[in-house]
């Protein structure tokens, strides 16, 4: 992709904002394209923007989600706290932000009718099935889910503790079942990761650089890309 190179060497995209406007001004002015290095007046504004700054520039819509929701969201500080370390996001970044904000977006849940948590469940028991024997997974902000034991009145199904350690319910049956000490938010929040843990548990990779399943620490560059270690992705069903 044919760039603009500015007095500085910053490289500016012909076809981002900041492109096209130094173009336009180029034009009017009558100037080449081809010698934007050698009129410093017209690339004044191109010389002085960072590559975060040309990110935001080209990725406005995310951007502007990031700085609103950094404050209540760890997940959308932890992007913006990349983008201002690293200069952008990658596009695996910006696709789990896009999905955040249309899931923010979407109408509130229907709280009369119990909601489908299932795959979270299908999702224990592919691992079981694997040979796994110490299961377990974290998502969202810190919520762990583990299994109950084998001779409990809840057999088969799921505990859900906060990252504080407090109890918050049981998934049982595809449902979840919240307790007491579980908060409207905290209900929320555990419905929304448990219906899709495979997306979220990418998501909670991505955030916090840890595997949501074995925590230990992603190293391996297709691993960080990806959110989650190959071998735990594949015993969890989420390889596809």
């Amino acid at each position: 992709m044919e760039r603009i190179i500015a007095p500085n060497g910053l490289r500016v995209r012909r076809d981002s904002p900041t492109g096209r406007r130094l173009l336009a001004e180029m034009i009017r002015k009558g100037v080449e394209p081809t010698v934007a290095e050698r009129m410093p007046e017209l690339v004044t504004y191109a010389a002085v923007l960072t590559p975060e700054q040309e990110w935001r520039a080209d990725h406005a819509d995310v951007a502007a989600w990031l700085d609103a929701a950094a404050e209540d969201n760890q997940f959308a500080a932890s992007l913006r706290a990349g983008l201002a370390r690293y200069g952008s996001l990658t596009e695996r970044q910006v696709a789990a932000a896009r999905s955040a904000m249309q899931r923010q977006a979407s109408p509130a849940p229907d709280r009369s009718a119990p909601i489908d948590v299932s795959r979270i469940e299908a999702a224990f028991e592919s691992a079981r099935s694997a040979g796994l024997i110490r299961l377990r997974m974290t998502l969202g902000e810190g919520i762990k889910f583990s299994p109950a034991g084998e001779n409990s009145r809840n057999a088969g199904g799921l505990y859900v503790k906060s990252s504080d350690g407090t109890y918050l319910g049981k998934v049982l049956g595809g449902k979840f079942s919240a307790s007491r000490d579980c908060s409207d938010e905290q209900r929320e929040e555990v419905i929304r990761v448990a219906s899709n843990p495979a997306e979220e548990a990418r998501a909670y990779g991505m955030r916090t650089g840890r595997c949501s399943i074995c925590g230990l620490q992603l190293t391996d560059p297709a691993s960080i890309d990806a959110g989650i270690g190959p071998i735990c992705a594949e015993k969890f069903g989420f390889s596809a």
